[in-house]
């Protein structure tokens, strides 16, 4: 039986849901449904067939691990975005806190590359980001996965677009992850993978009303409407294969990699 450990987000929810519920012919998994965090640990263990990690730790993993042509994503005008309760400015930086949502992550490098170096990094889950900003604990928060309206109601509000500050500088999508299979499963159980995620995503939008229902159980503090928007972004033509633009948009990241590490 295959070991699957997916991010428990909507755009993977979506983009396996016919295959964790057996609504595809496809190989027989035990699927997992972790944070980003948790998943890069899998992924350094060497412990687990198919993994989705962020293309900002992509490099790490190279050596047992191979990227699948399907999965991918890459966004061209969605999150991450800093946000905060203050108005504060970029010259306000180097005094404060923010909570990230994982280390080395897409957003994390962006963070680093296009900002002054902040006070105090504070890692945490993706879903405890917000909270601390929430409940003062940072002074602002990094958000990924969260559309405005999850935190504009509670106070909080946009400063600084790091998608914004990418394409102003690329002028390309952002390449935010990807999934990864072992090596050791060999060519062609990677194929046969390939090929079930291929029909997956197929199922996934062809059946698009039944699969968001289903998956809208696991997300009771989004409604369909949130649910949809974030699936049409995240979700996209490039999730099912690269375009020419996001393969440049993934040497411009590893580029930036390579900037911030020297």
């Amino acid at each position: 039986m295959l070991s699957v450990a997916i991010s428990n987000v909507p755009n993977d929810t979506f983009l396996f849901a016919p295959w964790m519920n057996q609504l595809i012919q496809a190989p027989e998994a035990c699927f997992k449904e972790l944070d980003l965090t948790d998943l890069h640990a899998l992924a350094m263990e060497n412990s687990c067939d198919i993994i989705k990690v962020s293309y900002g730790s992509l490099d790490k993993f190279e050596k047992n691990y191979e990227r699948l042509p399907i999965g991918n994503t890459i966004v061209y005008n969605a999150a991450p975005v800093i946000v905060s309760k203050k108005n504060f400015s970029i010259e306000d930086i180097p005094r404060l806190s923010i909570s990230i949502p994982g280390r080395d992550t897409t957003a994390h490098l962006l963070l680093k590359s296009y900002l002054p170096k902040f006070k105090e990094e504070i890692f945490v889950s993706a879903h405890e980001s917000l909270k601390y900003v929430e409940n003062n604990l940072s002074d602002c928060s990094l958000l990924i996965h969260c559309s405005q309206a999850q935190f504009t109601q509670k106070g909080i509000f946009p400063w600084i677009s790091l998608m914004d500050l990418w394409q102003a500088k690329q002028k390309l999508p952002l390449p935010l992850g990807c999934i990864i299979a072992n090596k050791r499963l060999g060519k062609h159980k990677i194929h046969l993978i390939t090929k079930t995620l291929e029909s997956s995503y197929r199922y996934a939008y062809a059946k698009k009303t039944m699969i968001m229902k289903l998956i809208s159980e696991k997300y009771p503090n989004s409604n369909l409407l949130q649910l949809n928007n974030a699936i049409t972004s995240w979700v996209n033509l490039e999730t099912y294969r690269l375009s020419e633009e996001a393969k440049g948009a993934l040497l411009q990241l590893e580029a930036l990699k390579k900037q911030v590490r020297h």
